[in-house]
């Protein structure tokens, strides 16, 4: 082999060598910055996940405390719903209906679906907080207190309400699981 064509053989080897290298670090680089782009994705939708998860925990207790009552009533719907505590509930189920809309998007799954059994109750109290604030604006005591379509509506209420602590705690496992998962597997 004469001396130029070992020059040309070497300088195409080289070119190939610096060609593989190029396009290694290229690769690498694309990977890496994949990689970052996926770990700062999973960080927003953690931080916004728990953002909306801790806000409707937060609403959910405010209006557990505030239908509490209702467990120790029984069957009697003999309680001053006043117009006042009908729009407190009725706030406080349109502030869950609110949240579990970003729940629902946010995801996952599993916490919707907890989620909209919170709000099925909410929107239970709602509606029986103001069905007999009316009823009782507009009927003597006496008259509600027979009255068999609304003691079935307290019930409902009632029962609802009963069940706000169970579904809470299922949203707030579901939660648990959601923050938990770190997207790795």
């Amino acid at each position: 082999m004469d001396a130029g064509l070992a020059a040309i053989c070497g300088a195409l080897a080289g070119a190939v060598a610096t060609t593989g290298a190029a396009l290694a670090t290229g690769w690498s680089q694309r990977e890496s910055a994949r990689i970052a782009a996926r770990a700062e994705y999973q960080r927003q939708r953690h931080e916004s996940r728990h953002a909306a998860y801790k806000r409707f925990i937060s609403i959910t207790q405010t209006l557990n405390d505030e239908t509490r009552f209702l467990r120790t009533l029984g069957n009697s719907s003999q309680h001053d719903f006043s117009q006042e505590f009908a729009d407190r509930c009725s706030a406080l189920e349109q502030e869950v209906k609110e949240v579990w809309m970003e729940i629902v998007l946010a995801g996952p799954v599993e916490a919707g679906a907890a989620a909209g059994k919170v709000m099925t109750c909410a929107t239970s109290i709602k509606h029986m907080t103001k069905i007999l604030c009316i009823a009782q604006s507009t009927q003597p005591q006496t008259q509600i207190a027979t009255n068999e379509i609304l003691h079935t509506v307290f019930r409902m209420g009632a029962d609802a309400s009963d069940q706000m602590p169970k579904v809470t705690g299922e949203f707030i496992d579901a939660a648990q699981r959601s923050l938990a998962n770190d997207g790795a597997g």
